[in-house]
C-alpha cells in the first residue's frame, strides 16, 4: 500500500469520534446510552456536526478503497468491501433518522428516511465483518496474528450485531447504546490497524505465481552433462 492510502485509513476513524465526542457535548439531554445516530436526527441542534464527521469518515475510508484497490490485503473485494462502507456512511448522512430513531417495522412513526438509515448501517456492518474474514483468509503477508485478529474481530462484528439487534427491538437503553459504540471501537481500530498491514499482501495470482516458477526453474537447471555443448558455449 502506497503512504497516501495508509494514512487514510489510519485516519478514517477520527472525523467520525470526534463528531460524535463533540456533538454529544454539545447536546443537552443527550446520553451515551441512546443511539449514536440520535445525535444527527431531523431537528437535533448540531445535526450537521454529527454529519460532517460522517462525510469526513466517508471520504478517507472511499479514497483508500479507489486508490488502494490493487495493493490493499486481499485486492479488489477489500476495495469492494471498503467501497460499501462509505457509500454506507455517506447514506447516512443524506438520510437522518426521526427523533430517537425508530425501527421500521417495530416502533410507530418510523418513516422512510428511518429505513435508509437503518439500511445504510446495516450494509457497512456487514462490509465490515465480511471484509475482515476476508483479509483473514487471503492475506498471508500478515502473519498468523493478524490472521486470528481478523477472524476474532469479523467474528466480535457478528455477534455484536446480533446482539444489538435484540437491544434495540426490546428498547433497552443503555445497552443499545454500549453495544453500538463496541460495534464502532472494533471496526474503527480493525481500519485503522489496516493502515499497518506489511506491503505485499500474500495474494498470488496466477501469472505471478507461474513467473516465479519460471524464475526458479530457470536459477535451478542442472548443467548440462554433454562436455561438448559445454565448449561451444563457453567459445560462444
Amino acid at each position: 500500500m502506497t503512504p497516501v492510502v495508509r494514512a487514510c485509513l489510519a485516519m478514517s476513524p477520527v472525523p467520525f469520534v470526534a463528531a460524535v465526542g463533540l456533538t454529544a457535548a454539545h447536546t443537552p439531554g443527550y446520553s451515551h446510552g441512546d443511539f449514536v445516530s440520535e445525535l444527527g436526527q431531523s431537528g437535533a441542534p448540531h445535526a450537521g456536526w454529527f454529519g460532517a464527521g460522517l462525510l469526513g469518515s466517508a471520504l478517507l475510508v472511499g479514497a483508500a478503497a479507489v486508490l488502494g484497490r490493487r495493493t490493499l490485503p486481499g485486492g479488489g473485494p477489500t476495495a469492494f468491501a471498503l467501497g460499501i462502507v462509505a457509500l454506507a456512511l455517506s447514506t447516512a448522512k443524506a438520510a437522518p433518522c426521526s427523533p430517537r430513531c425508530p425501527l421500521v417495522g417495530v416502533d410507530p412513526g418510523a418513516g422512510l428516511s428511518d429505513l435508509i438509515h437503518f439500511a445504510a448501517s446495516s450494509s457497512a456492518l456487514g462490509a465490515s465483518a465480511g471484509m475482515m474474514a476476508w483479509v483473514a483468509l487471503t492475506g498471508t503477508a500478515g502473519g498468523w496474528r493478524w490472521r486470528w485478529a481478523s477472524l476474532a474481530s469479523s467474528a466480535a462484528v457478528m455477534a455484536l450485531s446480533a446482539v444489538f439487534l435484540v437491544v434495540v427491538v426490546a428498547h433497552l437503553r443503555p445497552a443499545l447504546g454500549v453495544t453500538e459504540r463496541l460495534l464502532f471501537a472494533v471496526i474503527g481500530a480493525w481500519t485503522a490497524a489496516l493502515a499497518a498491514y506489511p506491503s505485499s499482501s500474500g495474494v498470488r495470482t496466477g501469472t505471478n505465481a507461474t513467473s516465479a516458477a519460471t524464475t526458479a526453474g530457470s536459477s535451478t537447471s542442472p548443467a548440462d552433462p554433454n562436455p561438448n555443448h559445454r565448449q561451444v558455449r563457453a567459445s560462444a
